[in-house]
């Protein structure tokens, strides 16, 4: 069963639909993926983002109570009530972060804003919902700070030292510094019980845009998947206000998870799907046309000459009159 609960979205651009030739679905089998992506114009792929929901759609209650408003750092941006995350320890129950579907496993992912002193107090939400949800993998967009705005505050010990949150001890144990990533492995300690926690922080993101290109973030996916964790949570994915590059790993990793098990896929609908479970999810045009680059990229050119039947590929892609449509 595909479980992106998807409800099967058509793009009101003719155009764009004329390019469909797969099934009734939508869905685009991977033949013909590069070739339907190369064809998509800059309207089509700006058409297509508009028609996204790009509101609040669903209740969001919840966020909006009186003591949980001032843990929201971004205005517009809540869970809603059906899928946030809902701590059962701490002083409150309340995190901005919700739980996504991902291809056929409910509750893939949690999106979460990424953590602050002064919208999560001392972090200790934060790692109660890892230790409530299992989590053995914690996927980081953004750093510390983008053009000197801060971004998230560090919610981890240095390597080699301790802290505790609330009940939970945090052990940081490596951390391995590489181009455009860093690796960091935590030991998560509560009730004589001990956890082994991976962190993937992605370096080369810029707030709202997008890397230089799609082959470090697909190598850092495939480094995600590469590691062994015997727990069954969901992978938290958060960057500043967890939706812009959150949304955009996200489906990027539903979609190539997809493609591999069907050998089609559909793009639009997954981004809308998402954005059904929280708020513009894929926050801009420049994400969304990344995120059909990276899954050709992905799921197209896999053979030792990819590279440069890649680069081939992009040369007949042009963003350079991008911005007229953000």
């Amino acid at each position: 069963m595909d479980v992106f609960l998807r409800q099967t979205a058509t793009v009101d651009n003719e155009d764009s639909r004329d390019k469909v030739q797969d099934n009734k679905e939508g869905k685009i089998i991977l033949e013909q993926l590069a070739d339907y992506v190369s064809k998509k114009t800059m309207k089509d792929f700006a058409d297509e983002f508009k028609s996204l929901p790009n509101t609040l759609i669903k209740s969001y209650d919840d966020s909006q109570k009186s003591e949980n408003i001032s843990k929201n750092r971004y205005k517009g941006i809540y869970p809603y009530d059906y899928n946030r995350v809902v701590l059962d320890d701490g002083d409150s129950d309340y995190i901005n972060a919700s739980y996504i579907n991902g291809y056929n496993k409910i509750k893939a992912y949690i999106a979460s804003s990424g953590p602050t002193y002064k919208y999560m107090g001392d972090m200790s939400a934060f790692w109660i919902m890892v230790w409530q949800e299992n989590v053995g993998k914690i996927v980081m967009l953004t750093n510390i700070s983008d053009a000197g705005v801060p971004k998230c505050d560090q919610y981890w010990p240095k390597e080699d030292f301790s802290l505790t949150f609330a009940n939970i001890q945090v052990t940081c144990h490596t951390e391995e510094i590489y181009t455009n990533y860093i690796f960091r492995s935590f030991s998560i300690r509560k009730d004589m019980v001990t956890r082994k926690v991976f962190q993937m922080h992605y370096t080369a993101w810029p707030d709202e845009g997008t890397p230089i290109d799609v082959t470090s973030l697909i190598e850092f996916r495939q480094r995600i998947n590469q590691i062994k964790t015997q727990l069954d949570g969901p992978i938290i994915v958060h960057c500043s206000a967890g939706i812009g590059r959150t949304g955009t790993y996200i489906a990027l990793d539903s979609i190539i998870n997809e493609g591999e098990t069907e050998g089609a896929v559909d793009i639009y609908s997954c981004v809308r799907n998402i954005r059904e479970q929280r708020v513009n999810m894929i926050e801009t045009i420049e994400q969304y046309e990344y995120l059909h680059n990276a899954v050709v990229q992905s799921l197209t050119y896999d053979s030792n000459d990819a590279s440069s039947r890649f680069r081939e590929y992009m040369n007949t892609r042009s963003t350079d009159h991008l911005e007229k449509y953000v």
